[in-house]
């Protein structure tokens, strides 16, 4: 309920990272928005799939994905080894698709200011639209082979409600 300002405060409050811009969507505008762009290539590390979202699955390997079926591979968990946290890495691994695709188109005339404009129509975000269209114009010049991340770890912390909540693994000072 505080937009995305609150959720990066509660985010960074939970890991001890506060980010500096958030940006929050729903399923149907990252659909359009990923559809908006020709859809994406990925490299999926493992074949999976999920009856109620995809039941023909995703072959392991190099794969297009359209909007819903990026929003599908970010979505499937209960099939997966790892449930959460595989889920977290698929969607790092469709996020460095978009940004492969932005990186790989930029030099087309209007391609950058066209992004910026469906992503303040497709997400709310804490950005100014002037400060978008310069983080689009530096994602745009990284190198993909170059961006590394990592999936924070952690547990089955409690339920609520019927639902798993899923809490970070904490380091301890060691003396």
């Amino acid at each position: 309920y505080g937009g995305p300002q609150l959720l990066g405060t509660t985010v960074g409050n939970l890991i001890g990272v506060h980010p500096k811009y958030v940006f929050v969507t729903q399923f149907q505008k990252f659909q359009a928005a990923v559809n908006s762009i020709g859809g994406i290539t990925i490299r999926n590390p493992y074949a999976f799939s999920d009856d109620p979202l995809k039941r023909s699955g995703f072959r392991a390997g190099r794969i297009h994905l359209s909007g819903y079926d990026a929003v599908a591979y970010s979505r499937i968990r209960h099939s997966l080894p790892r449930g959460d946290f595989d889920r977290s890495a698929h969607q790092e691994i469709v996020l460095k698709g978009i940004q492969a695709k932005v990186h790989a188109n930029a030099h087309r005339p209007g391609f950058i200011e066209r992004g910026v404009i469906n992503a303040m129509s497709h997400m709310s975000t804490n950005v100014p639209p002037v400060e978008l269209f310069k983080l689009a114009q530096v994602m745009a010049q990284v190198d993909p082979s170059k961006v590394r991340s990592c999936v924070v770890q952690g547990g089955i912390g409690v339920s609520s409600g019927g639902a798993s909540i899923v809490l970070p693994y904490v380091s301890q000072a060691r003396d």
